[in-house]
């Protein structure tokens, strides 16, 4: 049950509130707009009026009032009350009204002079003020407020009195709108002045944090109170909120300023007044939601401070979250039929009465359905036919899902989807109460088609049109416009036009779509170039054409195209002229065969020395290299070895063809060795040297390897020599040796955890220094060790040798001590302890021996206990031990009670309570009919006492009424109540006599309260005849002087109209606007009016818009205006009227707008043509300009959209020219003219092209055709061009792309052009993959693979002297033991035009290390050291060294470092060791990294 409970409430909290709707008809009653929208602001004055002697406002309204504010400072304090818990805004609001000012009485400083009060008569004063009118959802009215007043004290005190004090106050009016009654609202009215004697304000104490500073005492505040209004009998009725402040007066004669007392005896003082507040309405009702299976919620409005909840069968009812007692839970099993729920209410503002609200359980049932309607294009209407169909909540909206990812909240909605097929549809229904429920149901969308035609728009002349409709339906009738049917159109391309597709479905739906093709014509290619050409180099064929672009099969795009073809080759173009037509043309290019060139010698040399190169398979050659400025010929090539660089060679045969080959020359550098390490060591310790700057070295005794380990006893000289790749250099080291001391350590080693530790080196030789490890470098040291530790001393001699010693320390733990026992006991009763642990005696509180300890505890008490262990060790342990005090229960509640009445026992001062033969709970809910005594037992903290109240019964009042309880609506209601004292008809009436105006028929809750307060009630049952509900139909817009037909509608027996007229239907003549009501009268006598207002309507004025003169033959288009319907002469009746007339004509048109008709009579006239007449130029060559000139008429519009008289244009074609000419009236003709214009003159250049490489030089033979005098020009230009600029045929050599031009004139003197570029095919990127670089001696499988030049062949020379691979990609296996330290691969591509690439890169082979199996550090010199070797290319390497148990015992950061086989200082014992290695190596450039592992053992 508890989970469930949890369950509900965090279900109300996230989205079960069901509260009414707030301000709902009262707009920005709470401020929501974040403006003092609909409130009214005033600003004025306080003052006495010395002539009737009372205190009085003088107000102006001002609206952007400076002393009146809106805040929004949340959990923000007063700046006065900053201490005492009085916030700004409170929790609940989000935006209050600040009315005042604090720390400024706006009109006078407290410490003014007398003569300055006495010109100052009126104290500040605030006013705001709002008013609606109650309506069903505001009939519960809330307001908040807060004040804080300045007390005039001391000698201030004397120098005011009464109504001079500083004042706040609240007042709440309601005023009847028919009858102009004000009532009385309980608690309506609230005062606030700043004397000691109001009870309800509090004094402030002295607050650091108040900007009143030491004058914070002189305030008095009352914190945020609540008052409420029950307004559901004001339905209808006027109510204003009317808030005000003001500042203090001051009595003038008692402050001392009597002489400047004239004709007032009051000014303003120095005291101030202001508040806080806020308002909010609702409608005043329980709300129960009682929806599903769920237990059902009630909740009360929010805002009151007290709750108090029960039911009419006297069970409980459950309050899941007691801080939001408004809110009710019905547990499901407790719901019994016929239960009345009630919870009375009250605010904490006194003098306001409770208010019982109640409420029955209501079953909400839906019945959830909708329909739907097909339309054309896949448009769904939906009609919902949802409705609730068991209980009184009303659905307030819908949630539509409509199962293509659209939503919508219309009751009805409609929908266009995008396809057919089946949806879900979801609809969700949600009522005013919270309740909802959804019902999902598929619909099928009927097919529609969304037409589609596809296939081009642009086609060439001769290829077949293919046009396909999609989405057309199953079933559907297809016509296409030229005559075919069904989904697919052919047709062949012969001229552009449009089709149109038309579809009608199997509902009859029509759906049309089109698409317009046009047909170009093809254009015609030629090809002009050389046929052979040495491999190599290149050759510029040239496509000849109309064609505005072209494409090659060897993918180049322009005109002419520069090749290097390796073989016979037929190379085609694709010429395509603007509109995407196509011609094609095939050319044949034939290569030699080019010389086979090699280049012998060494593949490196060593820095300094020199080598000869021997180039071989030509008859010719040319040697280069990229840093020479001069190219050598011949056929060898001596060498030196200042930079490592490739060297090419082209060789060239009888026929002029060439190859190219290249070697690239790496210089090995000499190395730089260098020996590290000591230069003076100890006698009989290891010398450590190492050398570094070569891959391999042979030290002075012979010893090969990079480092050197030896003991010496004697000074000595030693030298290594270093060799890289067959170089060698060499370094030598002087090493001097020194004795060393002898280290022992005193002091004792067994110690407790915390205890101190006291060391002492000792030695029998001169020690200089001691330095501990990790410690001081003292010979004594102290340490505070926590666990058993080794310590080293070292100590160094006179001669800077060193020794080291260790002691063992052990660390004794101490004892774990636990405390058990009682946490808590009661004041004075006794708490059982017990010590436990690892000591074997226990002392409590230092005198107490035992585990067990068993004291009393009259306070919270912290206890502890000391444990002793074997070794001497002692711990301590800690409990604390509280002391519950006995609760102190009261009861409160009313000691005497009504009859029957429900009442409220509450206790406090514990946790919990049971009543005797009553509940488990604080409060004990009573209905008693007798005197009896209560009790109640209280437990807190498991400590419990108990009280006794005693509750006396009094007997209820006897009550009845007078008065007729059956009313017309709108008529008032006068009764009486007899029987009691004091009366509460529940709608705010307080008194005996009832006189309102009920709406509605109604039940009054009458209540009658005796001399001893107690209250009874009875129902007073109201019934309200409707009034007869009437209405007035007829036209309420007829034609002027005509009569209106009007009649009053059914269900009265007396119908009496404003004219004076008598009966249901009366005809008027309307001349003017008039308005006419009815009174009807039923058989009840009740009655109501209607009327209607009648205007009359004005004849149309008519008018037309259009030509009523009108040329020879030409059609006129008239368009009436000014009414709603038109009859012309042919019985026509659309406000547009076309003609054609012959002669001169009249007619009349008539037209009727809302009924009523007038005519026009309309004349039409007719007009001759102007003659029109062209002159001007007859024949032109393209381009040149003419000028043309048209005559007879006043304006000209030409077919080139030119309405000049003369036109003026450069034509490439002959054409025709039209005019129309315009009278001054529009009459026009058409006029021709015929301008010939010569051909334009063809211009070609044929070219005959050289193909080759680029770099390559270039000779053209270029010719001209077509005309009779040529021009030549050419970018870039060229000397042979320029020479013979006006030549027909010519040569010109070129070495770059070249775009050449050509300027032709005929025998007309026509000129025309041609242009044509000779290209060079651009070399593609040279790209590649060689992996790895480095290679490994057990794995040499070295990856080849080419990337760019792409459609190549691909050549591998993998190390000098082996035979050339081909592939693009393909692996390779070395012989890392022939190959040395590296190797030089060649590599080779050819493109698809015959262009070579050329290129060589090294690869070295990896020098790996390695680590010796065992090692036997026993003194004898020989395998002493464990280290590594190898490596030659390695640059950052680390190691550590681990025992079997996985400790590490020695960490090395270099190839050189070595280990001893001690760990400490102390030898290690024999048996297996790991290594872990990790290193880097940049070795020439290339990055390699890991990390190795192995094994060794240390042996005797």
């Amino acid at each position: 049950m508890i989970k469930r409970l949890g369950f509900i409430f965090l279900a109300m909290v996230f989205g079960f509130c069901i509260i009414s709707a707030q301000n709902e008809d009262t707009p920005n009653l709470s401020f929501e707009n974040g403006s003092f929208e609909n409130w009214t602001l005033y600003t004025g004055g306080y003052y006495f009026d010395d002539n009737d002697g009372k205190y009085k406002y003088d107000w102006e309204e001002d609206p952007s009032s400076p002393t009146i504010r809106l805040m929004n400072d949340v959990e923000t304090p007063d700046p006065i009350v900053a201490c005492n818990d009085l916030n700004i805004v409170p929790k609940e609001a989000s935006l209050v009204a600040r009315i005042g000012n604090p720390l400024e009485a706006e009109n006078m400083p407290v410490y003014a002079t007398c003569a300055t009060r006495a010109a100052a008569y009126k104290a500040r004063a605030e006013r705001m003020t709002y008013s609606f009118i109650v309506s069903k959802n505001t009939t519960l009215l809330t307001y908040r407020f807060a004040t804080i007043l300045h007390i005039p004290i001391g000698e201030d005190a004397g120098k005011h009195t009464g109504g001079q004090y500083p004042t706040f106050s609240i007042n709440v009016d309601v005023v009847d709108t028919m009858t102009g009654v004000e009532a009385i609202m309980p608690c309506g009215a609230y005062e606030a002045k700043a004397t000691d004697s109001n009870s309800g304000l509090t004094r402030m104490d002295s607050c650091e944090n108040s900007e009143a500073g030491d004058r914070a005492t002189e305030y008095v505040y009352r914190n945020w109170t609540t008052a409420s209004y029950d307004l559901r009998n004001q339905i209808g009725k006027r109510v204003t909120v009317d808030i005000k402040t003001h500042d203090c007066l001051l009595d003038l004669s008692a402050s001392g300023c009597s002489p400047y007392i004239s004709h007032i005896a009051n000014c303003a003082g120095g005291h101030e007044a202001y508040g806080y507040v806020y308002a909010q309405t609702r409608k005043l009702e329980l709300i129960s939601k009682n929806c599903g299976e769920s237990d059902p919620i009630l909740e009360a409005p929010e805002g009151f401070p007290f709750y108090n909840w029960y039911r009419s069968d006297g069970r409980p009812i459950t309050i899941p979250d007691p801080n939001q007692p408004r809110i009710a839970l019905i547990e499901r099993e407790n719901i019994n039929d016929g239960v009345t729920y009630f919870c009375e209410i009250a605010s904490d503002m006194s003098g306001c009465s409770s208010i019982t609200l109640s409420t029955q359980l209501e079953k909400i049932q839906f019945d959830l359905s909708f329909e739907k309607q097909d339309s054309c294009g896949g448009l769904v209407k939906f009609k919902n036919t949802s409705k609730i169909t068991q209980g009184s909540d009303t659905i307030s909206y819908y949630k539509w899902d409509l199962g293509d990812g659209y939503v919508s909240s219309e009751t009805n909605p409609q929908h266009y989807y995008d396809s057919t097929g089946t949806y879900t549809i979801k609809l969700k229904a949600f009522s005013s109460y919270g309740c909802e429920d959804s019902i999902k149901t598929e619909i099928n969308i009927l097919d529609f088609p969304k037409l589609k035609i596809n296939g081009d728009s642009k086609y060439c002349y001769g290829d077949e049109v293919n046009l396909t409709i999609n989405n057309a339906p199953i079933g559907s009738i297809i016509e296409w416009s030229n005559g075919n049917t069904g989904m697919i159109l052919k047709d062949s391309a012969k001229t552009s036009q449009t089709y149109i597709v038309e579809v009608t479905d199997k509902y009859s739906c029509i759906y049309e779509d089109s698409i317009h093709i046009r047909v170009y014509p093809l254009p015609e290619v030629s090809i002009k170039g050389k046929s052979e050409v040495c491999p190599g180099d290149s050759v510029t064929i040239t496509a000849i054409s109309n064609a505005s672009s072209f494409k090659w099969n060897i993918g180049n795009d322009s005109s002419s195209i520069t090749i290097f073809p390796v073989s016979k080759t037929t190379y085609t173009v694709v010429g395509t002229d603007d509109n995407g037509c196509k011609g094609m043309k095939s050319f044949d290019v034939d290569v030699l065969t080019p010389p086979i060139i090699s280049i012998d010698g060494p593949d490196d040399i060593c820095e300094g020395s020199t080598a000869t190169l021997t180039a071989n398979g030509g008859r010719n050659y040319r040697w280069k290299r990229k840093d020479w400025v001069t190219e050598y010929d011949g056929e060898t090539l001596t060498i030196s070895g200042d930079t490592s660089i490739r060297y090419y060679v082209t060789g060239y045969d009888e026929k002029g063809c060439h190859s190219q080959s290249t070697k690239y020359i790496p210089i090995k550098k000499v190395p730089i060795v260098r020996i590290g390490g000591d230069s003076i060591v100890c006698q009989g310790a290891f010398i450590h040297l190492n050398a570094s700057g070569a891959t391999s070295y042979k030290w002075s005794d012979n010893s090969t390897k990079n480092s050197f380990l030896q003991t010496m006893e004697n000074d000595v000289i030693i030298s290594v020599e270093g060799t890289t790749n067959g170089c060698t250099g060499k370094d030598d080291r002087l090493v001097k040796m020194k004795p060393a001391p002898s280290i022992w350590i005193d002091g004792i080693t067994d110690i407790c955890y915390n205890d101190s530790l006291h060391l002492a080196a000792n030695s029998a030789d001169s020690i200089t220094y001691y330095k501990w490890d990790n410690g001081p470098s003292t010979v004594e040291m102290d340490a505070l060790p926590k666990f058993s530790s080794k310590y080293r001393v070292t100590g160094t001699g006179a001669n800077g040798c060193t020794s080291s010693a260790v002691a063992d320390v052990n660390v004794w733990n101490l004892p774990i001590i636990n405390v058990s026992g009682d946490p808590a006991v009661c004041e004075n009763t006794e708490a059982h302890l017990k010590a436990s642990g690892d000591a074997e005696i226990f002392y409590w509180e230092g005198s107490t021996l035992g585990a067990e300890y068993n004291p009393i505890v009259p306070k919270d008490t912290t206890y502890y206990v000391e444990g002793t262990d074997s070794n001497g060790c002692t711990n301590r342990a800690y409990i604390k031990v509280k002391a519950i005090p006995y609760p102190e229960i009261k009861i409160t509640g009313d000691s005497v009670v009504c009859y029957g009445t429900f009442h409220q026992l509450v206790a406090k001062g514990a946790a919990s309570y049971q009543w005797n033969n009553g509940p488990s709970t604080p409060s004990y809910g009573i209905t008693p009919t007798e005197s009896q005594t209560y009790s109640v037992t209280g437990t807190l903290n498991g400590c419990s006492s108990s009280a006794n109240f005693f509750v006396e019964v009094l007997q209820l009042p006897t009550i009845w009424i007078e008065g007729l309880t059956q009313i017309c609506h709108g008529d008032s209601l006068f009764l009486v109540a007899k029987g009691a004292e004091t009366y509460n008809w529940g709608e705010g009436t307080l008194k005996d006599q009832l006189n309102t105006l009920p709406f509605s028929s109604t039940t009054y809750k009458l209540s009658g309260t005796d001399e001893n307060k107690c209250t009874n009630q009875i129902d007073v049952p109201i019934t309200v005849l409707s009034k007869p509900d009437i209405n007035i139909k007829g036209e309420t817009m007829v034609c002027i002087n005509t009569q209106a037909d009007l009649t009053a509608s059914d269900g009265c027996e007396v119908y009496a109209w404003n004219n004076g007229n008598s009966g249901k239907n009366i005809q008027p003549t309307i001349t003017k606007k008039d308005t006419f009501s009815v009174l009807g009268i039923d058989l009840y006598g009740c009655k109501n009016k209607a009327s209607i207002v009648i205007s009359p309507l004005d004849p149309p004025e008519l008018s037309i818009l259009g030509d009523t003169v009108v040329c020879l033959g030409k059609s006129t288009t008239l368009v009436a205006q000014g009414a709603q319907t038109y009859l012309w002469p042919d019985s026509s009746t659309s406000a547009q009227y076309n003609l054609t007339p012959a002669s001169n004509m009249t007619f009349i048109l008539e037209g009727t707008a809302q009924k009523c008709t007038a005519q026009k009579e309309i004349h039409i006239f007719i007009k001759l043509p102007p003659n029109v007449l062209i002159s001007g130029d007859e024949s032109i060559c393209p381009g040149t300009p003419f000028t043309l000139s048209a005559s007879g008429a006043t304006r000209y519009k030409w077919n080139t959209g030119d309405t000049t008289t003369s036109i003026s244009y450069l034509p490439q074609t002959t054409t025709t020219y039209s005019v129309i000419g315009y009278d001054s009236l529009g009459c026009n003709t058409k006029s021709d003219y015929v301008m010939n214009v010569f051909q334009t003159p063809d211009i070609k250049i044929d070219m005959q092209q050289r193909i080759g490489c680029l770099d390559s030089q270039d000779t053209l033979h270029l010719k001209a055709f077509g005309g009779v005098f040529y021009t030549w020009s050419s970018d870039p230009s060229w000397p042979e061009l320029a020479t013979n600029i006006n030549s027909e045929e010519m040569e010109v050599f070129i070495s770059k792309a070249t775009l050449f031009k050509l300027k032709g004139v005929d025998s007309n003197g026509c000129v025309g052009y041609a242009q044509m570029a000779a290209e060079m095919l651009p070399r593609q990127d040279f790209s590649y993959v060689i992996e790895p670089k480095l290679i490994e001696p057990d794995n040499p499988t070295v990856l080849f693979k080419g990337n760019v030049p792409v459609n190549s062949k691909w050549f591998w020379t993998p190390s000098i002297g082996e035979p050339e691979l081909e592939g693009k990609s393909l692996k390779h296996s070395y012989n890392t033991k022939e190959i040395g330290d590296s190797v030089s691969i060649t590599i080779r591509a050819l493109d698809a035009n015959g262009c070579e690439y050329l290129e060589t890169e090294t690869l070295y082979v990896w020098k790996p290390f390695w680590a010796p199996t065992a090692i036997t550090p026993n003194a004898d010199e020989k395998n002493e050291r464990f280290r590594f070797y190898g490596g030659q290319y390695i640059d950052n390497f680390s190691f550590i060294i681990y025992n079997r148990l996985g400790q590490i015992v020695f960490e090395g950061d270099s190839m050189t470092d070595e280990w001893d086989g001690r760990f400490k200082g102390e030898p290690c014992p024999i048996g297996l060791y790991g290594w872990v290695a990790k290193f880097k190596s940049n070795y020439k450039g290339i990055d390699k990294s890991g990390e190795e592992r192995g094994y060794f053992s240390i042996v005797k």
